[in-house]
């Protein structure tokens, strides 16, 4: 997704060449990030699930409030469809 934004941001025509030098780049990051495994055991043990719960039910919450949302703003749309569909 980044790498697309990326491009449409500065409107390149296409995505395909930046995403190996990208690749590499986060990889690069992901290592300067750490100073150890002993870091890397720490945050996987006390921080990452709290950070996955919050991330990923929150995500979850999130799509599950605008589907909501969407449906009350369509006012009942399928059934019109259904109805049409029906008459024909």
């Amino acid at each position: 997704m980044s790498v697309l934004t990326f491009t449409q941001t500065f409107n390149l025509k296409d995505y395909r060449s930046l995403v190996l030098p990208y690749a590499i780049i986060l990889v690069v990051l992901s290592m300067v990030g750490w100073m150890g495994t002993n870091e890397v055991t720490l945050y996987m043990s006390r921080y990452f699930p709290l950070f996955a719960i919050i991330v990923v039910g929150g995500t979850t919450l999130l799509l599950y409030l605008a589907n909501m949302a969407r449906r009350q703003g369509s006012s009942g749309g399928g059934k019109k469809n259904e109805d049409k569909v029906n008459q024909n």
